[in-house]
């Protein structure tokens, strides 16, 4: 399920696929699990690619 993430793992103001708790009004909470190093790098480097992608999509908005 893509959250809206406010530190965790690590993140902030990103919104990504991570693990959650769904209830009937949506998502209750948040599941953080432990990651390897190299797992945590993936996610971070997944969370980039997402900032980059709305950067260059505003970019776009905006010179039309």
């Amino acid at each position: 399920m893509a959250a809206y993430l406010q530190g965790e793992y690590g993140l902030e103001d990103v919104v990504i696929g991570v693990p959650c708790r769904l209830g009937w009004g949506g998502i209750e909470s948040i599941l953080e699990l432990t990651l390897t190093d190299e797992e945590r790098e993936c996610l971070h480097t997944s969370a980039q690619s997402v900032r980059q992608n709305i950067e260059r999509s505003q970019e776009i908005i905006c010179n039309s």
